[in-house]
């Protein structure tokens, strides 16, 4: 409870008694997102997932800031994961 996440909406769309399907609203996460919920500059690091156009692509990257903190946090944690359940 109490965690922070974009808002959304879905909408059932229709025409003339013409059902056309089911959309949503989004508001963006990007770094005046994360000001206007916590307070604070544009000093935040906003990442990303590009999965390309047909869904072969897994690469992160930065829209806002940089990727230094995450990839920082992604090198310690498995390594973590690992010493706290002794799976090695």
């Amino acid at each position: 409870m109490h965690q922070p996440y974009s808002r959304s909406r879905y909408y059932h769309l229709v025409f003339k008694w013409i059902v056309l399907g089911v959309y949503q609203t989004q508001e963006q996460a990007e770094a005046s997102f994360a000001e206007s919920y916590f307070g604070g500059k544009e000093d935040y690091d906003v990442i990303k997932v590009d999965i390309g156009d047909d869904f072969s692509l897994y690469e992160i990257e930065a829209t806002d800031g940089n990727t230094d903190s995450w990839e920082a946090i992604w090198n310690i944690l498995p390594a973590r994961i690992f010493v706290e359940l002794k799976l090695f």
